[in-house]
């Protein structure tokens, strides 16, 4: 309970303290005590797809997820951002009934000979996480039918 906090009031203050630097604002001091990272989508990966997806999540009173949708993305990096949304959890000792937390997932192809450390995710806080993977080798085969390709090895058969 006590890391909890302190890793809690760790990322606050380095929020604080970069925020100025990075142009930004704080509007939410809502703290997440549980943040996942989203799975790059395969399909995504494949395509070379890469984009933010922002996911406005309503909040109850005890921190957990009451509604969501998406402000900004679309198709599997978008489903992505949603999955990933709701499995997050957020301090419940606001006074407010509700809430609402913008989450931004950053999805970024990388080089094939990436090292492994620069592919995990990337939290940065309060509400953002870079999700990195790279694009997929594709090998060019021809895909034959085990069926047709046995019968195509074999001599035909003459009819009398």
């Amino acid at each position: 309970m006590i890391m909890s906090s302190l890793s809690a009031v760790f990322f606050s203050l380095v929020f604080a303290l970069l925020s100025p630097q990075l142009g930004q604002t704080v509007q939410d001091t809502t703290l997440p005590i549980q943040a996942v990272a989203p799975a790059y989508p395969q399909i995504a990966a494949v395509a070379g797809a890469s984009g933010t997806v922002v996911v406005e999540v309503q909040l109850n009173a005890d921190g957990t997820i009451a509604e969501l949708r998406t402000v900004k993305g679309v198709g599997a990096l978008a489903a992505a951002g949603e999955d990933a949304a709701r499995q997050w959890k957020f301090d419940g000792s606001s006074d407010k009934a509700s809430r609402s937390v913008l989450l931004t997932f950053i999805f970024t192809i990388m080089p094939r000979d990436s090292p492994k450390h620069e592919l995990l995710p990337i939290f940065l806080p309060p509400h953002r996480v870079e999700v990195r993977a790279t694009q997929p080798e594709l090998i060019d085969s021809v895909n034959r039918d085990p069926a047709t390709s046995k019968q195509s090895s074999r001599s035909p058969k003459k009819r009398p």
